[in-house]
């Protein structure tokens, strides 16, 4: 049989310890709904490709112009500019791309993933397709020994769903 003095320790320990237990429960509570709400999120990830496709083309030498075994970033080749090596350089089927050039009031233009890129006019419904239209300042555009300057115009589409 307990004391009175014992049964006042118990109940002051079990009030006591009463926050501590909601709050362990709360934070139990917080981390499941946190968990699960962020596994059934669905992310897009298209502008993640779609800024690593620009600094591809910029920064490797897929068509930038190369000084003893360095890349000049923001630069072209015209000798490298074509469509089969950006497709090689690119190894991209998911994306459709028109690359437009201009220099010396001249264009020149480069289409990649045709079926795709001609989605483009569809590109008002952001929930079937993401596009990004970017135009770029290059610096150095060569061009047989001549260096020029000029930009580069990069259309980007892709499908978020099958719609072809």
């Amino acid at each position: 049989m307990l004391n009175k003095k014992g049964d006042f320790n118990a109940t002051k320990e079990l009030f006591l310890s009463l926050p501590k237990i909601f709050t362990v429960a709360m934070f139990f509570l917080f981390l499941i709904f946190a968990v699960d709400n962020g596994s059934k999120k669905n992310t897009d990830i298209s502008e993640i490709e779609s800024f690593t496709l620009k600094n591809t083309l910029f920064y490797s030498d897929c068509i930038t112009i190369q000084e003893n075994n360095r890349v000049i970033p923001g630069s072209i080749d015209l000798e490298k500019f074509n469509e089969d090596n950006i497709k090689n350089c690119l190894n991209n089927n998911i994306y459709g791309m028109k690359l437009s050039l201009n220099y010396k009031d001249q264009e020149k233009i480069i289409v990649i993933n045709e079926a795709i890129e001609q989605q483009k006019v569809f590109c008002f419904d952001n929930n079937q397709l993401y596009c990004d239209n970017r135009e770029y300042y290059i610096g150095q555009i060569e061009d047989s020994n001549n260096i020029e300057k000029g930009t580069l115009k990069i259309e980007l589409t892709k499908l978020r769903r099958s719609t072809l």
